[in-house]
């Protein structure tokens, strides 16, 4: 997936980008995310990550899409001070 792309990114407008975000997804995300919500469910805790444009969650679509992958213990904070 990497090859000749330094970066990673997640706007989806490029049909490239989309292919880039989806091996980006399967390769980093999924097996992070498995890890961590098993880590947070053993714990009895939840994992908040903070959104933020340019990262591969960014938008309550991705947070769903994340919460498919690695489960309920991960979620998101909703921060207040964006709205302003």
């Amino acid at each position: 997936m990497s090859g000749i792309y330094p970066g990673r990114p997640t706007c989806t407008w490029q049909r490239e980008h989309l292919e880039l975000l989806e091996g980006q997804l399967d390769e980093v995300v999924t097996p992070f995310g498995k890890q961590a919500e098993a880590f947070a469910g053993e714990r009895g805790v939840k994992i908040v990550i903070k959104m933020h444009p340019g990262q591969v969650v960014y938008n309550t679509r991705g947070v769903l899409r994340l919460r498919e992958i690695a489960g309920p213990n991960i979620g998101a904070n909703f921060d207040l001070s964006h709205i302003f």
